[in-house]
């Protein structure tokens, strides 16, 4: 039964038997797609297109819409959304909501036309570079608004280095122009700026209101030749080493060389090696019109708080020391006088003396004096003196002219009144601490920590462990003005004391400080001796120590008087205690351990002139150049003291008993 099929096979299985495929071959593989497409390639075959259809060209866009035009097919918008409506406008602000297009560009990251800035895209960073800070040394950071317009808010004038005008003499308080250096030690390159130079403004950013801890600087000059350098050269490194961490710089400048010429920043490296320095050194000279006198040594203080001459510099060791320590404490007492203007505090000007409705203060301000015969600044008026709401943080001060608001935040022993602040809080309360005999009227007002001077010499009214002090000037305090006998007349704490008025309740103002023992040395070298020990240093009036005797001298009646006391200055603010037996006080009382002696001849330190007939101070000086003794009361013990031209004697100081 087996039979031959188309393609040859011979079988009995008709099942099997080849066909034809759809190109009509017998056996063949091609076949027919669902588009009616004939071949064997099957990655041809025809599929259906978004629409269903076999072949068919529809296609669906990223937005599902499914047709054959492409030209209508969907795009992605400024946002990025396929099909979405967000368009830019002509700002470049992207969004759906055409309300707001092109009403303001502000915001889009650019600068465009009419824009300051945009974000932190600023068109000038700089507060130096704005038209409104030119030439005032501006310094600070320039913002940008909501509105895209500068924020000059945090920009300072006169920030980099106070504004002039400078001074050109060595005056203390002289504002110094912004001289420079070569600088030489690698201690100096450390300070200098770009330009390779050690300027006055690069030390003056080193100061608290710049973030640093800079409050004062000594600026040394010396010359590699000079034989009078050599003290003070030697022991500079040591006082800045003591005084650096209170916030003192000092900067040694080489003016010149061995052979006399202008000092190198080698001949400077060398200078300094020799004599140990590790402060900054630098090569130049101190501009002479800042300096009492030109050459070498030399040196002036500089507060670096407001960069002006502090004082000049005394090349002892020991004054130097007292006069660094002065600077540390006073620093920024003095701040820059505010220029003539017409805003609170500013210096003013009236037509007249008799109105201050004629100044040039904004509305609502006062052109006022706060000391009499001082300058006039613009003030707030108040009402209630002490806290008045109208001072804000200030204070109500009454003066003669009303009563007007102060800036409160004078520091204890630092200024006030006249630089219309008052005391902070906590620091004291203002206190003319010096009597001028011709005005009757105090002056230099400090703030002084008062107590209650019924108790003189406790502690229970001072803090810190201080004592209750008499004041240095002899202020006191009056229970009225009714007349006393003796103490059983007046209340309680107050004495009855004979005043230039007659017999009186009073008793003397305490302020808090610090009781420094007497010198007990008689002569100026012993002086000297003693402001080496601190407890023998007193403050007169920018501290807290103040002269006392503690005891009573031998055989001197309980009844006698104390000894005179003097703080003699040594150095800045700072003096030593001597007790002067005044003849008029009989047996005069020293202290426990000290006794009145009459100093040698040389060792005189206060002396008593003798008095003619008509008054004056008798003259020992005849012809120009020759002085008399004869002409002096030599049996009352006056002799004739060239170095006065007249007739005197030495009081007698308080001394240590020796043993």
């Amino acid at each position: 039964p087996a039979l031959a099929d188309n393609c040859g096979t011979c079988d009995a299985d008709s099942s099997n038997d080849c066909v034809q495929d759809c190109a009509g071959v017998w056996g063949g593989d091609a076949f027919s797609d669902e588009c009616g497409t004939c071949d064997s390639d099957s990655s041809n075959d025809c599929t259906q297109d978004c629409a269903g259809v076999w072949g068919g060209p529809a296609l669906a866009d990223n937005c599902g819409t499914c047709d054959a035009d492409s030209s209508n097919d969907c795009v992605q918008d400024c946002a990025g959304v396929w099909g979405g409506d967000a368009l830019f406008d002509d700002c470049g602000v992207c969004d759906s909501d055409t309300t707001n297009d092109n009403t303001t560009c502000c915001g889009n990251g650019q600068l465009d036309e009419g824009e300051e800035c945009d974000g932190t895209l600023i068109s000038n960073p700089s507060c130096a570079g704005l038209p409104a800070f030119e030439n005032q040394l501006a310094g600070g950071t320039v913002g940008c608004t909501d509105s895209c317009t500068l924020d000059t808010s945090d920009c300072k004038p006169c920030w980099t280095y106070p504004c002039g005008p400078y001074g050109d003499s060595s005056e203390p308080g002289t504002l110094v122009e912004d001289f420079s250096f070569e600088p030489a030690n690698q201690a100096a390159l450390d300070i200098a700026g770009e330009n390779n130079l050690l300027e006055m403004s690069d030390l003056y950013g080193m100061n608290a209101e710049h973030g640093g801890t800079l409050k004062g600087i000594l600026i040394y000059q010396s010359a590699a030749w000079c034989p009078f350098s050599h003290s003070s050269s030697s022991f500079l490194n040591d006082l800045y080493l003591k005084h650096k961490d209170n916030g003192i710089l000092v900067i040694g400048v080489l003016w010149q060389n061995a052979g006399r010429e202008s000092a190198t920043t080698q001949d400077a490296i060398n200078y300094a090696e020799q004599y140990g320095w590790t402060f900054p050194t630098v090569a130049g000279a101190i501009p002479e019109k800042y300096t009492s006198r030109g050459g070498t040594p030399l040196g002036v203080q500089i507060d670096a708080s407001n960069m002006r001459l502090f004082s000049g510099a005394t090349l002892s060791k020991m004054s130097l020391d007292l006069e660094l320590r002065t600077l540390v404490n006073r620093s920024g007492e003095n701040d820059l006088p505010a220029e003539e203007g017409s805003a609170e505090f500013e210096a003013c000007f009236v037509q007249s003396d008799d109105s201050s409705s004629q100044s040039v203060c904004d509305e609502g301000l006062a052109c006022v004096a706060t000391i009499a015969g001082g300058q006039r600044h613009c003030l707030t008026p108040c009402e209630v003196e002490g806290q008045d709401s109208t001072c804000g943080e200030g204070r109500c001060v009454s003066l003669s002219a009303g009563n007007f608001c102060f800036q409160k935040t004078a520091q204890r022993n630092h200024r006030c009144y006249d630089n219309q602040r008052d005391c902070a809080e906590g620091q004291g309360t203002c206190q003319p601490t010096a009597y001028d005999r011709n005005t009757q009227e105090g002056y230099d007002f400090r703030c002084k920590a008062v107590c209650d001077g019924a108790n003189i010499g406790e502690q229970d009214s001072c803090a810190n462990g201080e004592t209750c002090l008499i004041n240095s000037v002899g202020w006191l305090n009056r229970a009225g003005d009714e007349s006393c006998e003796d103490d059983r007349d007046c209340t309680d704490g107050f004495s009855c004391m004979a005043l230039s008025s007659g017999k009186r309740c009073a008793k003397p103002i305490g302020w808090c400080g610090v009781e420094a023992e007497l010198c007990g040395d008689l002569d100026s070298g012993g002086t000297f001796n003693c402001a080496a020990e601190e407890a023998k240093l007193c403050t007169p009036n920018a501290g807290s120590s103040t002269c006392s005797i503690v005891g009573r001298s031998d055989n001197i009646p309980e009844d006698g008087e104390d000894a005179h006391l003097i703080c003699s200055e040594v150095g800045g603010d700072y003096g030593v205690c001597h007790g002067v037996c005044l003849p008029e006080l009989g047996k005069v009382n020293c202290g426990e351990g000290y006794e009145c002696a009459t100093p040698e001849r040389g060792q005189e330190l206060f002396m008593r002139y003798e008095t003619g007939p008509d008054g004056n101070h008798v003259s020992c000086f005849r012809d120009g150049y020759q002085w008399f003794d004869h002409l002096c009361n030599q049996e009352e013990g006056y002799r004739c003291y060239r170095n006065l031209n007249h007739c005197a004697k030495p009081y007698e100081i308080c001394k240590a008993v020796e043993g």
